[in-house]
């Protein structure tokens, strides 16, 4: 069943009628060439899946109107992940916020450090925001990442969460323990350093806000495979 993204879903009752987007409704009649009473499925990010079929089209415009069926809500996954990180040059951001939204992370926050060389502005924001949607789209997430404005260390280390790591090469060994704390948490948060890794005031600051050094691996990463790699390690060692 081909799956459309509509923002909100919460309100909607059996037999609505909802108008896709410009740009869901192109790639619907243009794209897929769907045709009335085609059944589609509908999420809007925050949980709420919805059925539904195609009672109106025109490619022209391009219209395409969604008559509702069953709404169903989906509970996010448990713990709730935040990876705060650099972020790398060119498309190797884009790739890195594909795959960090496949892998089930809830909120990417671009982390402004003393070694940050890429601040995306606005345009790359909403931009990642859009790729979100579209992974969303494909990997079948009730519950879209979230993609946060660049936000420095010291504001994020602020936030609350039971777990709380740092990516570095300095760790002398595994988290002990982690995916016990990672059954029981609410939320966790890993910490990517920037091409150069944190500075030593940045790492001293991070373990004074209970941040634990955490080595993902024998060799030096690259931003967006370190952030991948944290990711897929959480999800893991929380489902397990």
């Amino acid at each position: 069943m081909y799956r459309f993204y509509h923002q909100p879903l919460a309100d909607c009752a059996l037999s609505d009628t909802i108008e896709l987007d410009r740009d869901q409704a192109r790639h619907a009649l243009k794209a897929l060439r769907l045709e009335i009473g085609a059944e589609v499925e509908l999420f809007d990010g925050r949980g709420h899946i919805a059925t539904g079929h195609l009672v109106d089209a025109n490619a022209r415009k391009p219209l395409a109107v969604i008559e509702v069926g069953e709404v169903t809500y989906t509970p996010p996954v448990k713990p709730n992940v935040t990876i705060a990180t650099a972020i790398p040059k060119g498309p190797l951001a884009d790739q890195m916020v594909v795959q960090l939204s496949q892998l089930g992370v809830d909120r990417l926050v671009p982390l402004r450090t003393q070694r940050s060389i890429v601040e995306p502005n606005p345009a790359r924001l909403v931009r990642f925001s859009r790729t979100v949607i579209e992974s969303a789209k494909q990997s079948r997430r009730a519950h879209a990442m979230q993609v946060e404005a660049t936000t420095s260390l010291e504001v994020v280390l602020e936030e609350v969460h039971p777990v709380r790591l740092i990516a570095h090469g300095g760790a002398t060994g595994p988290v002990q323990g982690l995916a016990f704390e990672l059954h029981r948490a609410a939320s966790a948060l890993v910490l990517v350093g920037p091409e150069g890794g944190f500075t030593d005031d940045e790492v001293v600051m991070a373990e004074r806000a209970a941040c634990r050094r955490w080595r993902l691996g024998p060799h030096i990463l690259r931003i967006e495979t370190a952030a991948v790699a944290a990711a897929a390690v959480v999800r893991y060692l929380a489902s397990t």
